[in-house]
């Protein structure tokens, strides 16, 4: 029975740690009408550069259908231009836009900015703790998750 308790503790913790995300960059997205989705797209082409659309569906974990809505709305928005693959013209590529690049790097800076504040609240051992028992706790979920999934 303590398990379930501390289970609903650490699921209304993690629930209050979402409005850290809430960056004023954060707002702006949901002006966009842009959601959570969106933004792991951004993050992920981002970092890439350049990604084709079948790679950024299996990322997100979702159906070629599903990212194209998606990528339709961050065109729409100025925010990722599609091409075509040089030697492959089935292949859709993706890239951000200097408004999309400019974007996701406000959202990452305003997320690191906002991380560090509340790193900044605890002295060091503490900073230490914190972020070793959430490295063990998501590593052991991130195992139950793929224990859990289909093999193929």
């Amino acid at each position: 029975m303590e398990h379930l308790h501390s289970a609903e503790h650490l699921a209304h913790l993690f629930d209050r740690m979402s409005v850290l995300s809430r960056s004023p960059a954060f707002v702006c997205l949901m002006q966009l009408n842009l959601g959570i989705s969106h933004v792991k797209a951004l993050h992920h082409i981002a970092k890439a550069g350049e990604v084709p659309m079948k790679d950024l569906a299996e990322l997100l974990v979702m159906t070629p259908p599903s990212v194209t809505a998606l990528v339709r709305r961050l065109e729409q928005t100025g925010l990722v231009e599609r091409s075509q693959h040089a030697s492959d013209s089935r292949v859709r590529l993706l890239r951000l836009t200097d408004e999309g690049r400019h974007l996701a790097d406000t959202l990452r800076q305003q997320r690191l900015q906002m991380m560090a504040q509340l790193l900044a609240t605890l002295d060091i051992a503490d900073q230490r703790t914190l972020l070793d028992l959430l490295e063990r706790a998501i590593t052991a979920a991130e195992s139950l998750i793929d224990a859990e999934r289909p093999k193929t």
